[in-house]
């Protein structure tokens, strides 16, 4: 279960670095295609700088400061910033001249760009592409009485791709998760060799005093001129030591089979 967890935080870093990054390289481009819109309309390049500047300000702050929001998890603040993103795309597409603009390219970007570098669960990833599929329609057909059939064209572009994303969200999950899973077991490997080679030193280490100084027992017991207490005594400090030795012994087979260390072991 705290593996589980470990595993779990770890992915949840890997989102909330990846939102980190991405944040400024978004504010970035996204600010910058106002240039590429005042190509394609007469409206004002100040309006569109506007429009978009202000939709994509959640993105740059939540990820400027993701590190210290601690109120909401990962996936809340991606879908707050992809969130607003899409509706400035949606305003801008609508001042392009809607749906025959064919603007909706621009939340299909939205939404791979999530998808590819802030993934969230699926239940959070369905919930914002319906969303943004709904006010991106609403706002770019309603106003402008489009044939039926080119409503449904490029909505059926759109609904497409997000099948189609929704279906390796989960598959893409499953790999990252096998990645972390992978490397935290990696790192417990090494771990567990260095406790073993650790282990290995002091059996070595104690070994070879602790032999030293058995021998010198038993020949001071072999001596004449011990009361029968002080051979007492030895006899008992002699077990002590045998049990050192065993323990020792133990680790030893231990280090040697490269198993795990298990502290039960080393006390039967």
């Amino acid at each position: 279960m705290e593996n589980n967890y470990n595993i779990e935080r770890t992915y949840e870093e890997y989102k909330r670095g990846n939102f980190k990054f991405l944040g400024p390289i978004a504010f970035i481009v996204y600010i910058a295609l106002s240039f590429v819109d005042m190509g394609l309309t007469e409206t004002s390049l100040w309006l569109l700088l506007s429009v978009r500047f202000f939709f994509i300000l959640p993105t740059i702050f939540l990820s400027l400061n993701v590190e210290k929001i601690k109120v909401l998890s990962v996936d809340q603040l991606i879908f707050t910033s992809f969130f607003f993103a899409g509706i400035g795309i949606s305003i801008i597409s609508y001042l392009l001249g809607g749906l025959s603009s064919d603007y909706y390219f621009g939340i299909l970007i939205i939404s791979f760009v999530q998808f590819a570098f802030a993934p969230m669960s699926f239940k959070m990833t369905l919930i914002l592409d319906i969303t943004l599929f709904l006010i991106f329609f609403c706002i770019n057909t309603l106003p402008f009485n489009y044939p039926t059939e080119e409503i449904i064209k490029q909505a059926s572009n759109y609904i497409t791709f997000i099948v189609l994303k929704l279906l390796t969200v989960h598959r893409s999950k499953s790999l990252i998760m096998s990645a972390i899973v992978k490397v935290d077991l990696e790192k417990e490997l090494e771990n567990q060799k260095h406790v073993q080679k650790v282990l290995g030193e002091l059996c070595h280490l104690f070994n070879n005093p602790l032999f030293i100084s058995m021998s010198l027992i038993k020949k001071l017991k072999s001596e004449k001129g011990f009361s029968d207490e002080n051979i007492g005594k030895l006899e008992r400090v002699l077990d002590s030591n045998e049990r050192m030795r065993l323990v020792l012994r133990k680790m030893l087979d231990i280090t040697e089979k490269k198993s795990k260390v298990n502290i039960e072991d080393l006390t039967q």
